[in-house]
């Protein structure tokens, strides 16, 4: 994941509390990189789970909550 994003998306926090908010905005900052031809190609968007995280990425309401929320 860390190759299609361009860096990680989550990382350690200081409390549990913060964990949330930061692995939303990180997906948020690395959006693109989730939708990029490399995971295309690769065997894990043919796979069942990575047909699931691909719907999810590709759902906009997914997207505008995790704007509103951060």
């Amino acid at each position: 994941m860390r190759d299609f994003c361009g860096g990680e998306i989550l990382r350690p926090a200081i409390t549990r509390f913060v964990i949330n908010y930061i692995a939303l905005n990180s997906l948020l900052k690395r959006r693109d990189g989730l939708k990029s031809d490399q995971w295309l190609s690769s065997h894990f968007a043919t796979s069942h789970d990575g047909q699931e995280v691909e719907g999810l990425v590709n759902n906009s309401n997914f997207w505008s909550r995790i704007n509103k929320i951060v």
